[in-house]
């Protein structure tokens, strides 16, 4: 093959991948380069802080099941319903951490899917958490995600509907199949 055979298969080559790359771009993508794949963060489901928690009660829709628990004035918790006693202060610092910071995975605009359609109508679990100042914060649960990975929910004045881990739906399931009491130290064998 000559020189300017060659020329004349690179020349259209290179014109085929011109082709290629202006015909496949999608109509309406952008031309920007230097674009991060991506997403941004989202804002926390709910804004509060965990010190400003008073009281916390978890109500499970389908068959009427509640845990409340209460901060005492020396900010010890106490599980105040369905059993009364000290709660366990590692499970409800678990809890609160994961509400604080809760961070959604994805953020549902309002009206773009039914509320049904996720197991928010009604939902399957509701958190209210009321607050130091009187206020109260609540937090619908419904169904899983069809991936299983997360969980569909919602804040009460707020119609958007949020993605968000299932760990928060897992933490209330457990604590209404064991209300999370204070464990019963061990007695110490006796000494010989």
């Amino acid at each position: 093959m000559n020189s300017k055979t060659t020329l004349a298969l690179v020349a259209v080559a290179l014109a085929l991948v011109a082709l290629v790359l202006l015909v496949e771009r999608p109509e309406g993508s952008p031309r920007v380069m230097n674009v991060t794949p991506y997403p941004t963060t989202l804002p926390a489901v709910v804004a509060l802080e965990e010190g400003t928690v008073r009281r916390l009660t978890l109500t499970r829709i389908a068959d009427g099941a509640t845990v409340v628990l209460v901060r005492d004035d020396a900010g010890d918790w106490q599980v105040a319903e369905p059993v009364q006693g000290p709660a366990d202060a590692w499970t409800l610092g678990t809890v609160l951490g994961t509400l604080t910071n809760l961070q959604p995975e994805r953020r549902l605009e309002p009206g773009s899917i039914g509320l049904s359609e996720v197991g928010l109508d009604p939902a399957q679990v509701v958190l209210e958490a009321e607050l130091a100042d009187g206020s109260v914060v609540r937090l619908a649960m419904g169904a899983e995600n069809p991936q299983g990975t997360a969980q569909y929910a919602q804040v009460e004045g707020d119609a958007a509907i949020y993605l968000i881990s299932r760990g928060l739906y897992m933490q209330a399931e457990d604590m209404f199949a064991q209300p999370p009491l204070q464990p019963t130290p061990t007695p110490e064998p006796p000494a010989e």
